[in-house]
């Protein structure tokens, strides 16, 4: 098998990837926006100590003690949610990312392209 073909393999792998960690990342993203819906709901009926149950029970699956990094930046929440979302990617700067480690395919796409312009 060429090498081409194998670098092609291994991009569409990592493609793959990249796509199942989004599905599952929406899914979290889903999780938090529920958690989030339940604890004001309970907040809003005085029920903090539930609420407060639903909040801390996202903090369970997190590798991160963010509760502690939150409490000790009490001060300045908004400066500290500011400096951890500094590397946030856009879509658009996640395209190029992507797209700059995916030579190969890169490639497969032009050819497709000029070959469709072409046929029509």
């Amino acid at each position: 098998m060429s090498n081409d073909v194998i670098e092609l393999a291994k991009e569409i792998e990592s493609l793959q990837v990249k796509a199942a960690m989004e599905l599952s990342n929406s899914w979290i993203i889903e999780r938090l926006l529920l958690v989030n819906a339940a604890a004001l709901c309970l907040l809003e009926k005085g029920d903090k100590e539930q609420a407060m149950f639903w909040m801390e029970g996202l903090f369970d699956w997190s590798d991160e003690d963010l509760l502690s990094e939150a409490k000790n930046n009490s001060e300045d929440l908004d400066g500290w949610v500011n400096k951890r979302m500094e590397s946030e990617v856009s879509t658009i700067k996640a395209l190029e990312i992507i797209r700059t480690e995916m030579p190969s395919v890169e490639k497969i796409k032009k050819v497709i392209g000029r070959v469709s312009k072409e046929t029509r």
